[in-house]
């Protein structure tokens, strides 16, 4: 039987997420997990639907869908 762990891959403006940012990130989550017994599986993009706040909503804005990278890993128990 195989369980399944899924991670969101979080990376903000503030970081400047360059390339190499990102890359130190994924290796260091794919590290901590297989550390953990866990086997990188894949990353997978999930669509969110975000909400809009009260002043946006008067601006006319609409809710968008935002695609949110996730790591997803498996162990076999």
């Amino acid at each position: 039987m195989l369980k399944y762990h899924v991670v969101p891959l979080e990376l903000s403006a503030a970081e400047g997420a360059s390339p190499a940012l990102v890359a130190q990130k994924v290796a260091s989550l794919l590290n901590q997990f297989a550390a953990q017994g866990w086997e990188y599986l894949r990353l997978e993009s999930v669509p969110v639907n975000t909400q809009t706040g009260c002043l946006a909503l008067l601006s006319g804005s609409k809710p968008q869908t935002i695609s949110m990278p996730q790591l997803v890993f498996c162990s076999r128990a």
